[in-house]
């Protein structure tokens, strides 16, 4: 008989209003720290593939720098580097600037006179 007091004193503490709200609460806290847990790690794992991202283009940009380095060190690499700076020329050489025809600027015509251009350009005036 006393033991099945004590289950059913068991009982109504467990079931009572008071544990049931307590429990409720529990879960409660509980279920908000797991989402919090959840969103640092989404938060992570995110911040982790933008490192990822940043350490390939870095790794791409030290190699390319590794090569103009390795490329400095030879005498034509600095050659190629001192001409490009400053535009210079070794001693002998010649610099030839090639111009673009159709540039669309008129080309000075030495031949004509005064009287000729004045001509020419009341004579435009009537070719519109």
């Amino acid at each position: 008989m006393k033991e099945f007091q004590e289950k059913r004193r068991r009982r109504r503490l467990l079931y009572s209003k008071f544990s049931v709200v307590f429990m409720i609460f529990v879960v409660i806290v509980m279920a908000r720290a797991t989402w919090s847990v959840y969103q640092k790690e989404k938060e992570s794992r995110a911040n982790m593939l933008l490192a990822n991202n940043s350490l390939a283009e870095l790794q791409a940009r030290h190699d390319l720098l590794g090569q103009q380095v390795s490329h400095l060190e030879t005498s034509e690499g600095q050659d190629e580097a001192i001409r490009e700076k400053y535009q210079v020329e070794k001693p002998g050489e010649q610099v030839v600037v090639i111009v673009n025809a159709t540039s669309g600027l008129p080309v000075p015509d030495e031949g004509q006179g005064v009287l000729q251009k004045i001509w020419d350009g009341f004579m435009h005036i009537f070719k519109k």
